[in-house]
């Protein structure tokens, strides 16, 4: 596949003919669509210090629009203003060709801690990826020529991580696999990396930066659509995550990984029985809560937990970029024989939001939305999204520990915030937090159909197939931090764990053994 796929260079001239009137006009529904729906607008403005609406309405005044070649140049600033929110939800899709293109290099590099710092090291090559000579576990040093600690945290600051931590996790995932529909290429053609092998030599390698055409967007829109008002999903970061699960291959070496067998369920999960130092443990891995079917999913969830030890599971979201919001609550409702609060969300009170409580399925926040005036409250009253009726009844009856990191983010930060917050056991962080995002997120399309359907004409379609995703109602959390935000803050680890290389090479064997120690 490597040596197949076209190289990037090949690429970066191709452009979209957006007229001068296209431009303004983009414009013009970018700003009314921020301004009047964006559910966290006036906390972001304040908390980075920003103002995107004036950086639209500048460009949308200032731009050289008689150069209509420069479309490139046009939807980098588009970009950039969405940056800056420090919002995975809300975010900027680039139309074709790059809407559905994946640049990459062949190999994945992650980080595990020594003497408290962090080192990187190369864990997984692309399948058929034929170069023998470079070994897992190799340590990378330098990124072309800059060491590669300090590259990741340059791409950490332009990255969309809402706290510090999630901001260098994010930099990392996408350090040699990146989405084109929600960034720009790289403005390299290759990678020179300076690397130590096993043996303690110094060894260079480079690759070529080359893309794929990978259509995630099907699989995506066809689990959403059944319940596309109550997502919350990071899209970019699960189009990275499906191109690595997809095509890159682990190579754990099996001779000092935990010694167990894992099965899979409905392309989500896997689920095992791991032997650690404090005995079986029941292990259950979700990647995504981007299922087709919640009842199906939490009905085969329940039958997987009954086959599995009953005093003591392990549940590791780690990069779980979220998904349907009720598949991950109604989880967490199984792993408690006690009711419990899921996290509430409201909308922001705006004239063109206040019809939405006119809409039956947005019908219990009619009261505060025509309220607006009378209140002068930013946001309306907060209700759940999630009931739990139709659940299995079985509950799991033993100790449950999560374990988390800083990629976690969207349906996953409300689980995790449920978890915590119903008081269900130990979270176990390889990060201080998860990765702080605290919404129900709508697509464009969703957003239009619903504005359209109360009467406002202030958005439109985006033409050349430009998309945009809006974060729509804010959650917050309950118990003893009940009203604090998810977004931005997201949810801290009870214990740190920091990754050890023999996590990375061995199948996470000394992080099941730190988490099951802390069920007790």
């Amino acid at each position: 596949m490597y040596n197949q796929s076209p190289p990037l260079a090949t690429i970066r001239d191709w452009s979209i003919p957006l007229s001068a009137k296209d431009k303004k006009y983009i414009c013009t529904v970018l700003i009314n669509a921020m301004q009047n729906y964006y559910v966290h607008l006036p906390i972001k403005e304040k908390a980075f210090a920003i103002n995107p609406i004036q950086e639209l309405r500048l460009l949308e005044a200032g731009y050289d629009y008689s150069d209509e070649a420069d479309t490139l140049s046009f939807l980098r600033i588009l970009q950039r203003i969405f940056l800056k929110l420090n919002d995975r939800h809300t975010t900027l899709v680039l139309p074709e060709p790059w809407k559905n293109l994946v640049a990459f290099i062949p190999i994945v590099i992650e980080n595990y801690y020594e003497n408290g710092e962090p080192v990187y090291v190369i864990t997984k090559k692309l399948f058929g990826y034929d170069n023998e000579e470079l070994e897992l576990g190799t340590i990378v040093t330098h990124w072309n020529g800059t060491p590669i600690n300090r590259h990741i945290q340059n791409l950490a600051a332009t990255s969309q991580g809402a706290n510090k931590s999630a901001a260098m996790k994010m930099a990392l995932s996408g350090l040699t696999v990146k989405s084109l529909a929600y960034s720009f290429p790289p403005d390299e053609d290759w990678v020179t990396l300076t690397c130590i092998d096993k043996k303690g030599e110094i060894k260079t390698y480079s690759f070529i930066w080359r893309v794929y055409s990978n259509d995630t967007n099907k699989q995506i829109q066809e689990a959403q659509q059944k319940d596309a008002s109550k997502v919350s999903l990071d899209k970019k970061e699960l189009k990275t995550m499906l191109f690595k699960k997809n095509f890159f291959e682990k190579g754990v070496q099996k001779k000092k990984a935990a010694k167990y067998q894992m099965k899979t369920f409905d392309n989500v999960s896997k689920y095992g029985i791991v032997r650690t130092k404090s005995g079986e443990v029941g292990y259950l891995r979700i990647f995504s809560f981007e299922v087709g079917n919640v009842d199906n999913f939490i009905d085969g969830i329940a039958d997987i937990l009954k086959g599995l030890p009953q005093k003591k599971l392990i549940i590791d979201i780690r990069g779980n970029p979220g998904g349907i919001i009720p598949s991950g609550e109604k989880l967490v409702q199984l792993l408690s024989d006690k009711p419990i609060n899921p996290s509430p969300v409201s909308f922001r009170n705006t004239p063109s939001t206040k019809g939405f409580g006119n809409i039956d399925q947005f019908s219990q926040w009619k009261k505060s939305l025509d309220l607006m005036e009378e209140t002068g409250e930013i946001f309306t009253q907060y209700y759940p999204l999630t009931t739990f009726d139709n659940l299995p009844e079985y509950r799991y009856p033993g100790k449950v520990a999560l374990i988390i990191d800083s990629l976690v983010y969207s349906t996953s930060d409300f689980f995790t915030a449920d978890f915590k917050d119903n008081k269900i056991g130990p979270v176990v962080g390889v990060d201080k937090r998860t990765g702080g995002g605290g919404a129900n997120v709508w697509s464009y399309d969703n957003l239009v159909y619903y504005a359209q359907s109360i009467g406002n004409m202030d958005i439109g379609a985006l033409p050349y197939g430009i998309g945009l995703n809006v974060a729509m109602r804010r959650s917050i959390r309950t118990g003893e931090d009940q009203g604090l935000p998810v977004e931005d803050l997201g949810t801290e680890a009870d214990v740190l764990h920091h990754l050890t290389l023999n996590d990375l090479l061995f199948d996470n064997v000394d992080l099941l053994n730190f988490t099951a120690s802390q069920l007790i």
